[in-house]
């Protein structure tokens, strides 16, 4: 049986040596694998074609995060497509704000009125006057700030990278 495997390896370059042109190719291997089981009579498991690969543990079966509130599941199904079960075990709640209406239908949801696209950062002016003293460009540093008439700026991002922006 020693020798059998022996000679059936030894056919295969790839598997055992390293200046072999296919040992740098894994599906070359496999192969030679599959092959020297064949010579083994050895069965050789095969790939389900049809069992669906395994899916992050915090995403649904479409991929869409899961999310809670107060412990609970949100459906994702009432807050996308609206939710058809009758006696759905997850909670029929706004997924952005927790509100008793759909996400796309929310009052506080930015990307429904295109304000995501703005985000406040608050920046305090004084703090950022003082540290910008010894800036060599004056110009620069007084529209820093002299040319913001509240506390709060705005800065102008791309909707794409922003998942979740709360107002």
């Amino acid at each position: 049986m020693e020798s059998k495997l022996i000679r059936a390896v030894s056919a295969h370059p790839c598997l055992y040596d390293t200046n072999a042109p296919g040992y740098r190719f894994l599906n070359m291997r496999d192969d030679s694998w599959r092959q020297v089981a064949v010579k083994m009579a050895v069965p050789t498991p095969r790939p389900n074609p049809f069992k669906p690969a395994p899916r992050p543990k915090d995403t649904d079966r479409r991929g869409r995060p899961i999310l809670y509130q107060g412990g609970k599941t949100v459906c994702n199904n009432f807050n996308d497509l609206g939710c058809s079960v009758s006696s759905c075990r997850f909670l029929h709640t706004c997924s952005f704000c927790g509100e008793a209406h759909t996400k796309s239908t929310c009052p506080h949801n930015p990307l429904k009125h295109g304000l995501c696209k703005y985000l406040g950062t608050p920046i305090n002016i004084p703090a950022l006057a003082s540290a910008l003293e010894g800036h060599p460009d004056p110009q620069f540093t007084s529209y820093l700030t002299h040319g913001f008439h509240s506390t709060t700026v705005f800065f102008r991002v791309q909707k794409a990278a922003v998942s979740h922006c709360r107002a």
